[in-house]
Order: structure tokens, then C-alpha cells, then sequence
């Protein structure tokens, strides 16, 4: 089963964080009878799955089209849907393709996608790939190598001033920095690659502060570069065990940090560890909700989704299907939808 060997797991409960905090009341309100609601803070929650490709892992969404883009990491596809649950299309890739992290630039409206197997980056505009961006040799060291997370940094890009694509590479231990295409030609500069910890997984990108963070998955920490100038604001921030998904709270100005290796969140401020949130069993994404001010957190193992209200504390807990193991989620704001995809049951999730 490739996404999970990939993700580093069994490797224990992190330990040693700095502050943690009392958890308020976990309630899991489970599946009614007809399995197609739940209750979630108060409010009545559908459910919809959708099928996708083979494996399904990373999910990112585009506001401009209002589609979701779901990586297929065996399938060598992306599902493309709208709505609730409505198939757009589906993105073939090269033979052999394993799509992985993705990530949306509004500059341009496009979507990037890494490709672990073929050191490759995708870049898509609506529903077609319009450019294929391949690895670099630059005195020996590769500018993909197995990429794994992507962010799109629009404080960065001395190229035209548009911006970077980052790519965490997981065998390289790095990042690479790529301008992103310009419209008229699609033409792409390689411009830099920085050592971080070991297995690079997501990449958060802060525009408060004009920083990128890295979670390294096997070295238990996140390396925190600038987000303009590509300077080194701290090597390596230790967290909890196996980091993995990581994301910026525009609500807090904190950075929240998905612990896979155990059951919890690290919170970051000011690149300081403040506090840990006790979630399910193997935290690997986490989500923002702009209309409520919510965070979600996929637990793959425990098949649910914690949900974290303003008062920075566990409300509720949704527990998805029978058989679920969320692995990602995204939300669609013009809709009022959560996205979650699920690795094993090659199925998406669409809550509203």
C-alpha cells in the first residue's frame, strides 16, 4: 500500500513539546441510521461520497473555477469535481505518475501538482496540463527529488516578481524554488534549492509574517525559511512525532502542525512551540474554515475529524463512513463544503 509505507508511520507518540493545554469536551456524535448526517457544533452535516481514481491523497481547491483537485497516487490521475459531488473530469498523467502534494496560485489561477515517481511538476490550468517542468541537475544535487509537498510563495520569485513554487523533495531532504511560468510563453526557471530536515512532507506558506514552513516528517521538526529573501529564520523548530500536515490560522497568526506519529497538534507562534492539542490517532491534515473560523483535522487512523473551534479547542469530533481514512481536506468557502479525501476506500468525502 504505497501512501501509508510513504508516510512514515509507527514511529511512536511525540513527547517533550513545550506547553500543552487542557482539551475541552471531545464529543463524537457518529453516523445516523440512514448514514448520511451527523451533528458537528450544533449544525446538521450531509454527507456525500464521491469515487475517485486509485488512492486518492492530497486535495486542493481553486475559488476562480470553484473545482476540487484530487491527487490519485496509484491511479496516475487527477479527479476533478465541483459541487457537492459532481465529476468534472479526469487528468491523465504520464505512464507510471504518482501525483502527490498540490498546491493553487491565485496570481495565475493555476494548480501544481509534484510527482514522486517521475521527479516531475504539473502545472494545470482548469483542467488540462499545460506545462511538464522535469528535474534539474545542478552541480549533482537534483532540483526534484521524489517531491512531496508543494506551496505557492507570491512574496518570492526574483524572476518576474511572480512568485515561487516550492517543492519539499523527500529523499533530498530540501526544497526547490521554481519562478512560476509566465503566461504568455509558460516558461519556468529552476532558481534554488535549500537543505531542510529529513523527509520534507507539506509546506505551509505564511503571508502575515512572509514565511514558508516545512514539516520534516522523519527528523520531528519544521525548518522555517523567509519567504522573500529564501534566509534561514530557524533550521529546525522541534515538534511532535512525524509531522506531516501543517497549515497557517489567518484567526490566531499561529502555526498548527498535525503530529502523525501520535494524537496530537503542535501549535507554533513567533517560530516558538506554545502549546499541543490532543486530537485522534494520527493527525496527517489540517484545514481552515474562513466562514466559521475553524480548523479540521483528519485522524487517519481513527477515520475521523476533529474540529477546533475559536476558543482553540477540540468542540466536536466527526466520525466519517465505516472504513474511512482520511488523509487530507480542503474547504470550499463558496459553497459552505468540506472536502476529505480517503486513501484506502478510494473515495471522497463531500460534508455540507
Amino acid at each position: 500500500m504505497l501512501g501509508r509505507t510513504k508516510k512514515w508511520m509507527g514511529l511512536g507518540v511525540g513527547a517533550g513539546l513545550a506547553v500543552a493545554i487542557a482539551v475541552g469536551l471531545l464529543l463524537t456524535v457518529p453516523l445516523n441510521a440512514a448514514g448520511s448526517t451527523f451533528m458537528a457544533n450544533a449544525q446538521s452535516v450531509s454527507v456525500s461520497s464521491c469515487a475517485t481514481g486509485t488512492y486518492p491523497e492530497y486535495v486542493t481547491y481553486d475559488p476562480v473555477n470553484r473545482y476540487f483537485y484530487v491527487d490519485n497516487v496509484e491511479g496516475g490521475s487527477i479527479s476533478v469535481f465541483k459541487g457537492t459531488c459532481t465529476l468534472v473530469t479526469t487528468i491523465a498523467l504520464p505512464t507510471g505518475a504518482s501525483p502527490r502534494g498540490n498546491a493553487y496560485d491565485a496570481s495565475n489561477n493555476y494548480i501544481y501538482v509534484a510527482d514522486e515517481t517521475l521527479n516531475q511538476l504539473y502545472v494545470i490550468s482548469g483542467t488540462k496540463v499545460i506545462q511538464t517542468i522535469a528535474s534539474e541537475s545542478n552541480g549533482g544535487e537534483q532540483s526534484l527529488a521524489a517531491p512531496w509537498g508543494v506551496a505557492y510563495d507570491p512574496a518570492g520569485g526574483f524572476y518576474d516578481g511572480s512568485g515561487y513554487i516550492v517543492v519539499s523533495n523527500s529523499q533530498g531532504s530540501s526544497v526547490s524554488f521554481f519562478a512560476t511560468p509566465a503566461p504568455s510563453t509558460g516558461a519556468t526557471l529552476y532558481t534554488e534549492t535549500l537543505p531542510v530536515g529529513s523527509c520534507p512532507s507539506n509546506i505551509a506558506y505564511v503571508p502575515f509574517f512572509s514565511e514558508l514552513l516545512v514539516a520534516n516528517t522523519c527528523s520531528d521538526n519544521v525548518t522555517a525559511i523567509g519567504a522573500t529573501v529564501l534566509n534561514y529564520l530557524d533550521p529546525g523548530i522541534p515538534v511532535g512525532k512525524a509531522p506531516q500536515g501543517i497549515i497557517w490560522d489567518p484567526a490566531t497568526e499561529e502555526i498548527y502542525v498535525g503530529n502523525t506519529g501520535g494524537k496530537n497538534l503542535t501549535v507554533i507562534s513567533d517560530l516558538s512551540v506554545v502549546r499541543s492539542i490532543k486530537v485522534g490517532t494520527e493527525p496527517i491534515a489540517v484545514a481552515f474554515d474562513q466562514s466559521n473560523l475553524h480548523l479540521y483535522v483528519a485522524n487517519q487512523i481513527s477515520g475521523t475529524l476533529s474540529v477546533i473551534g475559536t476558543t482553540d479547542k477540540v468542540t466536536s469530533t466527526i466520525t466519517l463512513p465505516a472504513g474511512a481514512d482520511p488523509v487530507d481536506v480542503a474547504w470550499d468557502g463558496a459553497n459552505g463544503h468540506m472536502v476529505v479525501t480517503s486513501f484506502d476506500t478510494s473515495t471522497v468525502y463531500s460534508l455540507s
